[in-house]
């Protein structure tokens, strides 16, 4: 492993972990209302979820995504972000069905 790698891995970006872990939470929400929609069509619960998610697309996943691609991601944190990537490729029929947008730079 490189001095650089070492070192990033050392001393992680700050507020990454809780950026990670917001986006977890979620998509596990997503995934939770999804299926209350199933069962009834609920507008407030999907109006608000669509607020969350816009927040997460337009801030955090982008914050992710852009430090992913500047390889300054830790060792912990680039297989939580890739954990984190396949989950919201599975969630792209779900986002579709709710109208919500894809966190593209992110799949």
């Amino acid at each position: 492993m490189s001095e650089q790698a070492t070192a990033r891995d050392a001393d992680p970006v700050e507020g990454v972990a809780a950026d990670l872990d917001r986006a977890f939470a979620e998509v596990a929400a997503l995934r939770a209302l999804g299926d209350a929609e199933q069962r009834r069509h609920d507008e407030a619960r999907v109006y608000d979820a669509s607020i969350s998610w816009g927040a997460l697309v337009a801030g955090r996943l982008h914050r992710l995504a852009l430090l992913q691609r500047r390889d300054a991601l830790g060792v912990t944190d680039r297989a939580r972000y890739e954990e984190l990537a396949a989950e919201l490729r599975g969630l792209v029929p779900l986002l579709d069905r709710l109208g919500l947008p894809w966190p593209l730079d992110t799949a």
